[in-house]
């Protein structure tokens, strides 16, 4: 693409401006016509992932979080992969026709390692190409629901032009589009962790019955998705009590109705999850680290295990859920792998690691959207800080735990707090020029044209194979998929 001259640039900033504004009357005389932009967007999302998930490498979880989903629809067993929660995972399997799959229901070999099993059990079947790609149109729901969900949210937020915004770099941004196929957990989780912020935020702007059981629904979601949704826990109380600072009410009486609120929604997600176990405490199987986790356990007293022994001793929430969540935040086993970072070998992510991995995996085009968008937030009302607040301070609180965390990992687990960042810059463009209901100005204009080029980011694994050429000989050497994040910056 060549560059452009300044006059040439104003011309087409100056066309682009003039349709904008006839686009805006017509939604302005016909409201209802507003909803053809996310019906619009979200299908040129769809299309996407739709010509490029036939060309995607398998990711190395893919076959466990499917064997996974399996075993828990088809025979009740819970304890496979017991790491993440199981509702992406049963929504892929679902998809893929496998909740009757009872040949799956024989217990593996003594000793064996899941994924080996996942594996084995995946890759030696004829037909396991259609199983995956049915199985990833099926979780390609939750991104396609993170798309509409990112229209809503900001249309009530901010208005119409700022969820236009938001939604059409949502419906471009890589990341999630890559992501988004996939038969992972991690667009799940985004979903639910913002609709979870956007209905506490709408309950506690007007509480009722109602919303609040739309709270408590989300949460609940958002913790059957992925365990890293616990952070919920923690922001919700914070977001009750600072939310009170913003707000002339009696503030004693406000934090007392807003800390009911979240213990209400803590309720509500409990229910929600032994739902998603099929109302058993039992995981179904037994796996033979349990007794060592067990031992490990009794010797362990942070307050993290207390608890979590806490509720394995009333049978509070089941017992695959709580041994998952032992074990995915290395409560047992606290040895990291490592990776080079720079060009330097680490055994623990740096302080400046998922920062680092922002900047190399978002675009520059994003990068100075959000920037500027940031900036931007300085024009909003008092009223609508409040709901600034309730976006911003989650992106703090989940950078902060992934950085106490200090496992080195790719950009999938930073997933939740892009659509937030998202709604928040993208009112902060349009209160910066005019109010919610302005176009984008020539500065804009610019900034959409240097989007649009597709910028390379820096190579961060080893190159991976793009189709599926591999027989069943091959299939085990073809799923050892390096990991990303493993050497960043190389």
């Amino acid at each position: 693409m060549l560059p452009l001259s300044a006059a040439q640039t104003r011309t087409q900033a100056i066309r682009f401006i003039s349709m904008m504004e006839r686009v805006d009357q017509l939604f302005r005389k016909h409201s209802r016509l507003q909803w053809l932009v996310p019906a619009v967007l979200c299908l040129l999302m769809a299309l996407q992932m739709g010509f490029s998930v036939r060309q995607m490498s398998q990711h190395a979880d893919e076959s466990t979080h499917l064997y996974a989903g399996m075993r828990a629809l088809a025979c009740g067993d819970y304890a496979y992969g017991r790491e993440h929660p199981p509702l992406a995972k049963m929504v892929a399997a679902a998809g893929a026709g496998l909740a009757n799959e009872q040949s799956a229901c024989q217990v593996g070999i003594a000793g064996e390692e899941e994924a080996d099993q996942a594996i084995y059990w995946m890759y030696t079947r004829a037909d396991w190409w259609p199983i995956l790609l049915r199985a990833r149109a099926a979780v390609s729901i939750f991104v396609l629901g993170l798309c509409a969900a990112v229209w809503w949210v900001t249309r009530k937020l901010f208005g119409p032009m700022a969820a236009a915004l938001a939604t059409a770099l949502v419906a471009f941004e890589p990341n999630l589009l890559a992501h988004g196929p996939l038969v992972l957990n991690d667009v799940a989780i985004t979903l639910f962790l913002l609709l979870t912020i956007f209905t506490f935020y709408q309950w506690v702007d007007s509480p009722t019955p109602l919303r609040l059981i739309a709270a408590g629904l989300c949460l609940g979601l958002a913790l059957l998705s992925k365990h890293s949704g616990g952070v919920l826990v923690v922001m919700l109380p914070l977001l009750a009590v600072l939310e009170v600072w913003l707000t002339p009410a009696p503030r004693g009486r406000r934090v007392l109705r807003n800390l009911s609120g979240v213990a209400g929604m803590v309720v509500l997600a409990a229910l929600v999850i032994w739902a998603g176990y099929g109302l058993r405490y039992s995981q179904g199987h037994r796996r033979d680290s349990d007794a060592i986790q067990r031992q490990k356990l009794d010797r362990m007293k942070s307050p993290d295990v207390l608890v979590i022994q806490g509720l394995k001793a009333v049978h509070l929430l089941p017992q695959a859920y709580l041994d998952g969540l032992v074990e995915v935040h290395g409560l047992v086993n606290t040895t990291a792998e490592g990776g080079a970072i720079l060009g330097v070998h680490k055994q623990n992510a740096p302080w400046y690691f998922f920062p680092l991995v922002l900047v190399v995996k978002l675009t520059l085009g994003t990068m100075l959207f959000f920037a500027i968008g940031l900036y931007g937030l300085r024009h909003l009302g008092r009223k609508r800080m409040r709901a600034v607040l309730f976006f911003l301070l989650p992106v703090l609180l989940y950078l902060a735990a992934s950085l106490l965390i200090q496992r080195i990992s790719g950009v999938r687990h930073l997933l939740p707090i892009l659509p937030l960042l998202i709604v928040v810059t993208a009112a902060g463009h349009c209160a910066w020029h005019g109010g919610s209901a302005g176009w984008p100005s020539c500065w804009d204009w610019h900034l959409w044209r240097m989007w649009a080029v597709p910028w390379p980011a820096i190579p961060i694994t080893s190159p991976t194979p793009t189709k599926p050429r591999v027989g069943r000989a091959t299939s085990t050497a073809y799923c050892r998929i390096l990991i990303p994040g493993k050497a960043i910056g190389r």
